[in-house]
C-alpha cells in the first residue's frame, strides 16, 4: 500500500502509459490548489506543448478510493479518460481575458465566507457583505464536461482599468436576470419526479422557498442582487430570513410571529456539519434582508 506521497509520484510517473501517443510530449506535474474555505487539494496537470491551458485533476479523492482497495491501474485509467474528455480548446487565447470589453458580459460573483478564506482572498478583488465576501470570475463557457471559469485577480483588475465597485456592478447586471426563485414544492418535485403526490407539500408551499440561479452554480450570490431581493419581498413580504444552505443556493423563510431565529441557525449549522461538503459551505449564520437599505444583516 502506497502512502499519499508515493501515490502522487506513481500517478505522475505512470499516467502517460494510459494516454494516447499525442500526449507523449506532455508535461506532467502536481500543484497545490487553494479552494474555498481553506481547502487545499493536489491538482494533476497534464499539459501538451500545443495547449495554452489544461484542467486540474484533483488526486485527493482518488487516493481515498485507492485506500479503500481500488486498484491503481483502474485509477490511472480513469484519470486518463478524464484528461481526454477535458482537452479544452487548443487555440484558446489567454490574452483575451485581459480585455475588459471582451469579458464584461461574462463576469459573475461567487459568494464565500470571509473568515474561512483570509488566505484565499489575498490577491483577489473582493467586497465584504456582513461576514461574507464577493469575489469575481469569468464564465468561459460549458461543454459536456462542465464549466470553465477563471477567478479575477488583482492583476487582471489592473489590466481592466476599472474599480472594484464597477466590477461588482457589472457582475450584478449580468446576474440579475439569471435568478431562480422556487417554492420548496417545485424543487422537491423536480428531484423526486413522479414519486411526489401532487398535494404532498402544498400546505407548506408558502413557508419556504429556494433562491439560486438558472444553472444552480454559485447561486447564493443572488443574495447580493437588490432587484432580486426586492422581487422576493414583493412575493413573500418585506420581512424574511435567508438560510445559506451552500454557496449554490439559499433558503428563504418569511418571518412569522412564532418564528425562532435561533432554531433556524441551529438547523443551518446541523446541515453544514452533516450534509454539505466543506468546499461548498457558506455560513453558519441566518440573515435578514434590510429592504430599506438593500443590505444583508446577520440575524443569528
Amino acid at each position: 500500500m502506497l502512502n499519499y506521497e508515493e501515490f502522487k509520484d506513481a500517478v505522475v510517473s505512470k499516467i502517460k502509459d494510459y494516454l494516447p501517443a499525442d500526449y507523449a510530449d506532455a508535461n506532467v506535474s502536481i500543484n497545490s490548489v487553494l479552494k474555498n474555505n481553506s481547502l487545499k487539494l493536489d491538482g494533476l496537470n497534464i499539459r501538451r506543448e500545443s495547449e495554452s491551458i489544461c484542467p486540474n485533476i484533483y488526486l485527493n479523492q482518488f487516493y481515498d478510493d485507492y485506500s479503500d482497495g481500488r486498484a491503481l491501474e483502474d485509477i490511472l485509467s480513469d484519470i486518463a479518460k478524464i484528461r481526454q474528455k477535458n482537452s479544452g480548446p487548443v487555440d484558446f487565447d489567454v490574452t483575451a481575458i485581459t480585455d475588459f470589453d471582451s469579458v464584461k458580459d461574462k463576469i459573475s460573483i461567487k459568494l464565500i465566507n470571509s473568515e474561512q478564506n483570509t488566505e484565499y482572498l489575498k490577491g483577489k478583488p473582493h467586497i465584504e457583505f456582513a461576514d461574507l465576501s464577493a469575489i469575481y470570475y469569468i464564465d468561459l463557457g460549458t461543454d459536456e464536461c462542465g464549466s470553465m471559469t477563471t477567478v479575477i485577480s488583482d492583476y487582471l483588475l489592473s489590466q481592466y482599468g476599472v474599480s472594484v465597485a464597477e466590477l461588482h456592478q457589472t457582475a450584478i447586471r449580468n446576474m440579475a436576470s439569471n435568478a431562480r426563485f422556487s417554492t420548496m414544492f417545485e424543487v422537491l418535485s423536480e428531484i423526486m419526479s413522479d414519486n411526489v403526490p401532487a398535494d404532498a407539500f402544498c400546505a407548506a408551499d408558502d413557508m419556504m422557498f429556494v433562491l439560486s440561479n438558472k444553472n444552480k452554480v454559485n447561486g447564493a450570490s443572488m443574495l447580493l442582487c437588490p432587484s432580486v431581493m426586492d422581487m422576493i419581498a414583493d412575493k413573500v413580504g418585506k420581512d424574511y430570513y435567508l438560510l445559506p444552505s451552500s454557496i449554490h443556493e439559499a433558503l428563504v423563510v418569511p418571518d412569522r410571529p412564532d418564528m425562532e431565529v435561533d432554531s433556524l441557525a441551529s438547523m443551518v449549522r446541523e446541515v453544514n456539519a452533516t450534509q454539505v461538503a466543506k468546499e461548498e459551505q457558506l455560513s453558519d449564520h441566518v440573515y435578514r434582508y434590510d429592504y430599506d437599505n438593500h443590505s444583508l444583516v446577520i440575524a443569528a
